[in-house]
C-alpha cells in the first residue's frame, strides 16, 4: 500500500493503508500529517537523504515523506522507546533486542497482554531510560509522554481482542484513543514520577489535559505549552501533592 522503497511515500497513501486497519479518518490525518512534518521539516532544512529535486510531482512544501525523514530525535521518534535505545544512549533507529527484551521481561512468558502489563512495560523503559539517560530530564516532556501513551493505546486496540484481525472500519478513532490513553496511565505504577517530570501538577491534572487538548495540538508544541501552562499555573507552585494512588472507578469513567 506503500512504496517498497520506502521514499516518496504520499500522506494519501499512508492514509488509505491506516484505513485498511480500522483506523477512522480523523486518526489518518493527525498520524499522517506528524510524518508529513517531518518529511517538510527535513527538505526545510537540507536534511533529506533520498535527492528529490527533480522528482516530478513532489515539491518542497508536499504532502510526502521518506521513511528517513522519521528518524530525527524528538520529532516523532523519542526517548524511553519500547523498541529502541535512546538517541543520547546509541542507535535509535534500529531495533534493539537487548531494549525489548526488557518488555518481554515483563511479560514472563505470557502470551497475551493487558493494560496493566504494558503500563508496567512503560514504566521499566521510562525508569531505565531516567538513570541511564543524562539529557532525559531535558528531553522527557509532555509531548514525549503523549506520543508513547498514544502509541500504546494505538496498537493496544488495533490488536485487542480480536487475536490480530482486521478490525471494522473506523472503529479506532481519537476517542477511543483518548479514552484508553489514561487507562494506561492509571495503571502505571510509576505515574507520580512520570508526572514530575512533566512539570504539569499532579495526576489528575493529566487526565483533565487529555479531555481538554485537541488531537491537533500534538504537533504544536508550543499550542500544546501554552494549554498547558494555562490550565496548571496554580499548580506549579509545588504544593500540590503528587501520588501513585491508584484511581477511583470515578477517575477512570
Amino acid at each position: 500500500m506503500i512504496h517498497p522503497t520506502g521514499s516518496f511515500i504520499t500522506k494519501q497513501a499512508v492514509m488509505d493503508a491506516m484505513g485498511k486497519l480500522g483506523i477512522d479518518s480523523q486518526m489518518q490525518n493527525l498520524l499522517a500529517s506528524g510524518a508529513v512534518m517531518a518529511g517538510q521539516y527535513a527538505r526545510e532544512n537540507n536534511k533529506a537523504t533520498i535527492p528529490w529535486v527533480s522528482t516530478p510531482g513532489f515539491t518542497k512544501d508536499g504532502e510526502w515523506f521518506n521513511l528517513d525523514d522519521l528518524d530525527f530525535h524528538d520529532f516523532i521518534e523519542h526517548d524511553a522507546s519500547m523498541s529502541r535505545e535512546d538517541a543520547a544512549l546509541g542507535d535509535h533507529v534500529e531495533f534493539s533486542p537487548k531494549i525489548w527484551d526488557q518488555v518481554l521481561n515483563v511479560f514472563e512468558g505470557k502470551e497475551k497482554t493487558s493494560i496493566d502489563l504494558i503500563a508496567k512495560a512503560m514504566n521499566v523503559r521510562y525508569q531505565d531510560s531516567k538513570a541511564r539517560n543524562e539529557d532525559f530530564k531535558d528531553e522527557y516532556t509532555l509531548k514525549t509522554a503523549l506520543l508513547r501513551y498514544g502509541e500504546q493505546a494505538m496498537w493496544t486496540q488495533e490488536r485487542f481482542p480480536d487475536n490480530f484481525t482486521a478490525h471494522p472500519a473506523n472503529s479506532i478513532t481519537g476517542t477511543t484513543v483518548n479514552t484508553m490513553v489514561p487507562e494506561l496511565f492509571w495503571a502505571n505504577p510509576g505515574k507520580g514520577d512520570e508526572i514530575r517530570q512533566m512539570g504539569i501538577g499532579n495526576a489528575m491534572g493529566f487526565k483533565e489535559l487529555l479531555h481538554s487538548v485537541n488531537l491537533k495540538d500534538f504537533w504544536h508544541p508550543h499550542q500544546l505549552k501554552e494549554k498547558v501552562l494555562g490550565l496548571y499555573d496554580e499548580k506549579k507552585d509545588g504544593d500540590v501533592t503528587i501520588s501513585d494512588t491508584p484511581a477511583t472507578k470515578n477517575d477512570t469513567d
